[in-house]
């Protein structure tokens, strides 16, 4: 009798650590994916915060090409930096930077080139209108950069798209 009790326990034991196993793999991988989420989050707004308020005070495209990746560098031509840089100088100064809002795209993670990126949505008050900018940022070489970049202003007309990539 005592060797049925054994052989019926065995395949519980088993069947136990094999649930133990699964249930600290996903609980270590919730715990890892989670932590780099909110370390990535963390990184990007610290670029947007320390980025976009200079920019959109002081607009250079120099500036925003230093900050650009090589895609976007790229395809920016020189009169979509002179139009954009004559549409700066027609809203007035800064008046104030209304902040942002956006974070890491989750999926993004999984990238196999190991990329992730964010988006944002920032907001300055200018003399003369209000402006929305639009950005995707991208981390290359533990380096953030800009890699989509439009801007929106009220007074513009229809919406001035320095590169809208779909």
């Amino acid at each position: 009798m005592s060797d049925s009790g054994a052989a019926t326990r065995f395949p519980f034991a088993i069947t136990a650590f094999v649930v133990l196993l699964v249930v600290l793999t996903v609980g270590g991988g919730t715990v890892f994916f989670l932590s780099r989420q909110h370390e990535l989050s963390t990184q990007s707004e610290f670029f947007i915060d320390r980025t976009m308020p200079g920019l959109s005070a002081h607009w250079s495209a120099q500036d925003l090409l230093e900050r650009a990746t090589p895609r976007l560098r790229a395809e920016l031509q020189p009169n979509d930096l002179d139009a954009l840089s004559a549409s700066f100088a027609k809203l007035g100064p800064l008046s104030e930077y209304l902040g942002d809002q956006g974070g890491i795209d989750a999926a993004s993670m999984f990238r196999l080139d190991g990329s992730p990126s964010a988006s944002y949505v920032a907001k300055a008050s200018y003399t003369n209108g209000m402006v929305t900018f639009q950005l995707g940022l991208v981390r290359r070489d533990d380096r953030w950069m800009i890699d989509r970049f439009h801007v929106d202003a009220q007074w513009f007309g229809p919406p001035y798209v320095a590169l809208a990539r779909p």
